[in-house]
């Protein structure tokens, strides 16, 4: 498997699943490289081989390309659904929907194959995940604050890099990744949940894990699968956006 290596100030081997199928291994920098090659090839291989069943399968990495480029018949998912990628011309405002099992993206030239165009495609989607998202949240957060039995304050959508969701206690501010509109919508309520509990338990401790049993139950089945399917949307161009409701 690929194995990116990294020299660190550290003391021990910490090693990572990329979203691109890729290992990276962060290495004490006292070791020599043919040290560290050595190392995974042996005391390290069990570890190795741990974190390597957590790498994202082919087909899954094969659609995080896909919503790099999407390009016609390219596959994405919204909400957990496959949809395929088809690009109507429009004389109007670029435009993105979901109609059957289909992404519809209407844009000025389907055939432009320039950066500017294909930057405009993913505008458009992330646009559309963005609203669907936005429009979900209003009831994922109704539903977590009614099982947990605590309020919170001012919610958003934004891009994030690894987190699901992030909270600030002091102000009952929250955040919610955009990456979700992407998944099965079961999971938004999962981590509307997760960050709602923080209200009450800030850490991850046994106070945590008491709230999500009563609030969720099976909340650590949920979060496995959600972990395996891994962020599916690319990781540049952050934006944030408030939530309605």
């Amino acid at each position: 498997m690929p194995v990116d290596v990294v020299f660190r100030a550290r003391r021990r081997f910490v090693l990572r699943p990329g979203p691109d199928g890729r290992v990276t291994v962060s290495a004490p920098r006292s070791m020599g490289r043919a040290a560290v090659l050595a190392w995974l090839g042996g005391e390290g291989a069990d570890v190795l081989a741990s974190v390597a069943r957590r790498l994202p399968a082919a087909d899954e990495l094969e659609r995080r390309r896909a919503w790099g480029r999407l390009r016609k018949g390219d596959v994405v998912a919204v909400w957990g659904r496959p949809v395929a990628v088809r690009l109507e011309a429009t004389e109007g405002r670029p435009a993105a929907r979901v109609e059957g099992g289909s992404l519809v993206l209407g844009v000025p030239d389907p055939e432009d194959p320039s950066e500017e165009a294909r930057q405009l495609r993913r505008r458009l989607f992330e646009g559309l995940l963005r609203s669907e998202l936005a429009a979900a949240v209003p009831g994922a957060r109704e539903r977590a604050e009614r099982a947990v039995g605590t309020g919170t304050g001012r919610w958003t959508v934004r891009r994030m890099g690894s987190r699901w969701g992030s909270c600030r206690p002091s102000t009952g501010s929250v955040s919610v990744a955009l990456d979700l509109a992407c998944h099965n919508p079961a999971f938004l309520d999962l981590v509307a949940v997760h960050e709602v509990a923080h209200m009450e338990a800030p850490d991850h401790g046994p106070r945590f894990s008491e709230v999500m049993d009563r609030a969720l139950p099976g909340w650590r089945g949920l979060q496995a699968d959600l972990d395996r399917e891994g962020m599916r949307l690319p990781a540049d161009a952050p934006a944030k956006a408030r939530v309605r409701g």
